[in-house]
């Protein structure tokens, strides 16, 4: 009697409460556990990915924060300036 090639084989061979599992590739079931370790490594790595990139999102958040705040202030420096020789020029007038 030839088994086909599988991890494991269920037969039932009619007697009664009686189930025989034979185990025909040992090196099968060993695969199923570093599949599995290899599932968790790449959901780990994938965490660690994802945390770099919002890292990396934050720093890029913060730059135009800070972009955005020096150009505010650039702004208010040459208005000021400005409205200094307005002022200038209507007291000398």
């Amino acid at each position: 009697m030839s088994f086909p090639r599988k991890a494991w084989h269920y037969r039932d061979f009619r007697r009664s409460f009686s189930v025989i599992l034979a185990i025909l590739d040992h090196l099968e079931i060993e695969k199923i556990s570093r599949e599995v370790k290899d599932e968790n490594k790449l959901a780990k790595e994938l965490e660690a990915f994802m945390a770099k990139k919002q890292d990396m999102d934050n720093k890029v958040e913060a730059i135009k924060a800070d972009l955005k705040k020096k150009k505010q202030d650039l702004h208010n420096s040459i208005e000021d300036k400005l409205r200094r020789e307005i002022d200038k020029m209507n007291k000398n007038s």
